[in-house]
């Protein structure tokens, strides 16, 4: 594997560090289930858009893989973790790499793999930008020598800054590239140094913003410009190109420039094998804080797993049921997403959302298909565009699971949400296991727990409840087809003495409230539709006034407006 961070290796003998490199990068894909062979002479090496990838560009362009028979293809990738899994996976023979990230998954933070740096390619070149505004602010409190500020420039001279944006209830956001990269441990211990303070990280919190003064995310480095000139960061740190970048993007006048930009069609093109266009986008919740923590269990109530809505014309000719689970398949990676049949997009079209992460449905990552070009502009990737194939996913089972606790999920497809009462999951595998009180034992770390069974083997039926102190903890269904259970009722179980959890239907005193509308208030199609029904209501703000629902950030509205399209249609088939 290989490593980074900054200028060039070293003087001379560059030629013989780079065939150092290719006569063991072969070994940086160890995590697959065989190790490759030492000798591999056709290799595709992954990296970031950074200098300090110029090792492996000059050993190309200058036939030095060639001079020791090597066929290498070198290959430009969207962000760090789409290339640590390509790695991981086997995709990629080899990469330039943060120093973090090969320690991060030895240990086991994110993905677990064995992964071998042959050498570092560069020592130190990072550096710290801020916007053209943030300097003029940090000029009055930096010293001068020669009229010349003062080098090097400490955070103190932005700590006046940062107070200023807190008074006036103003976030101040500071991008870097990842969070095991040494880019964030040097903007950390800058800001610290300045007496600023950067954010913790916690078990429970990886945003690593626990009280931090400056709220520090990840931006890829191809995106830093941009994202720092459009103004939702005011500063990064990074290496080069991306500081100069930023300077060269700067215009005299400090405001921004319209650019006159002219169509080309997308790099990723269709063809038979690859006969659909992805889209990718946000959700109508992941507008509110999904995209920083995933932490609201309101807002990841509404859609709680990642999906692909496909045409009904199409669901049809490939055989996908309802709720079924497809494999979305591009020339860069594969996902396993949730069939959501609709006419919501056009034939030839998919459409599947982008914020679940490794942590929350490791198999559904999106970024994963989306090929590595990037705007020349924005430097934004293609996830508009993305060729991709879709094919049913062969599950023999079918689970869902609820929880008080973080449960330790491992399946062929898995997706966690949290919720008020703990956590839900969606999960579905090729292989059951021998023993399903076992696994789910195993997966709640629950050994000693009460507990309520129920089996039928025949129709491939376990449901199983496990209790502590009289209260359930942990519940899961299994079936060997996508099951119909009151999801949203058997979430609010866990910590209560739920007798009829297995029954997974809410008892008659407790009406089911039905998926989620309203986020703001947690109002559930079920409780939306029987306030229509029951009161006559035939406006949005009727809703809103009966139920509260829509009143707030109002998001939700359009949907509410189709519930009531919906009944009207439907009174009228009556």
């Amino acid at each position: 594997m290989l490593k980074d961070r900054g200028r060039n290796p070293g003087q001379g003998h560059i030629k013989k560090l780079l065939l150092a490199l290719t006569a063991t990068t072969a070994l940086t894909a160890p995590a697959m289930a065989e190790q490759l062979a030492l000798e591999k002479d056709v290799l595709t090496f992954g990296f970031i858009k950074l200098t300090d990838m110029a090792p492996l560009a000059v050993a190309y362009e200058q036939g030095y893989f060639d001079d020791e028979g090597l066929f290498v293809t070198l290959e430009a990738q969207a962000n760090w973790k789409v290339l640590l899994d390509g790695v991981i996976s086997g995709t990629l023979d080899g990469a330039h790499m943060l120093a973090g990230q090969p320690l991060a998954a030895t240990i086991g933070f994110g993905t677990e793999a064995y992964i071998i740096t042959p050498f570092s390619m560069d020592l130190n070149g990072n550096g710290i930008t801020v916007s053209k505004e943030i300097w003029e602010q940090m000029k009055p409190n930096i010293p001068e020598v020669d009229g010349k500020p003062q080098h090097p420039i400490s955070a103190a001279a932005l700590a006046p800054v940062v107070e200023k944006y807190k008074s006036e209830g103003k976030p101040f956001n500071m991008g870097m590239v990842f969070p095991v990269s040494t880019h964030n441990y040097e903007l950390r211990y800058w800001l610290a140094a300045g007496g600023l303070h950067p954010g913790f990280y916690s078990p429970e919190d990886i945003s690593g913003q626990i009280g931090a003064d400056v709220l520090l995310s990840v931006t890829p480095p191809p995106q830093m410009p941009a994202t720092l000139e459009a103004g939702t960061i005011y500063g990064y740190c990074v290496g080069e190109p991306w500081n100069q970048q930023a300077v060269f993007k700067g215009t005299p006048s400090g405001k921004g420039r319209m650019l006159p930009l002219h169509y080309r069609p997308p790099a990723s093109a269709t063809s038979p094998k690859r006969p659909f266009r992805l889209n990718t986008g946000r959700l109508r919740d992941q507008w509110h804080t999904m995209t920083r923590t995933a932490k609201s269990p309101r807002l990841a109530a509404h859609l709680p797993e990642p999906f692909l809505e496909i045409h009904p014309d199409d669901a049809a000719r490939l055989g996908l049921a309802p709720a079924a689970l497809v494999e979305v398949a591009s020339d860069h990676g594969r996902s396993i997403l949730r069939a959501r049949i609709t006419d919501a997009v056009r034939q030839g079209e998919v459409f599947a959302p982008m914020h679940w992460t490794g942590e929350t449905a490791p198999s559904a990552r999106i970024d994963a298909l989306v090929a590595p070009h990037t705007d020349p502009v924005s430097g934004q990737p293609e996830s508009k565009a993305a060729a991709v194939s879709v094919a049913p996913f062969a599950a023999n089972w079918y689970g869902f699971a609820v929880s008080a606790r973080a449960p330790k999920l491992s399946a062929d497809y898995w997706a966690l949400a949290r919720t008020d009462r703990g956590y839900r999951a969606e999960l579905a595998g090729r292989e059951a296991p021998a023993d399903w009180e076992a696994r789910a034992r195993e997966i709640f770390d629950l050994p000693g727990a009460d507990a309520q069974l129920f089996a039928d083997p025949a129709r491939g039926i376990h449901r199983i409840a496990l209790f502590e102190g009289g209260a359930l903890a942990s519940a899961l269904f299994v079936s060997r087809e996508p099951a119909a259970l009151m999801r949203d009722y058997l979430a609010t179980l866990p910590g209560e003495a739920a007798p009829g959890v297995l029954s997974a239907r809410a008892p008659a005193d407790r009406p089911d409230p039905g998926p989620v509308i309203c986020s703001c208030f947690g109002v559930g199609i079920n409780t939306i539709v029987a306030a229509i029904e029951a009161q006559g209501l035939t406006t949005v703000d009727e809703i809103g006034t009966a139920l509260q629902a829509g009143t707030n950030c109002g998001s939700c509205r359009a949907e509410l407006f189709g519930i009531l399209q919906a009944q009207v249609v439907k009174q009228a088939a009556e």
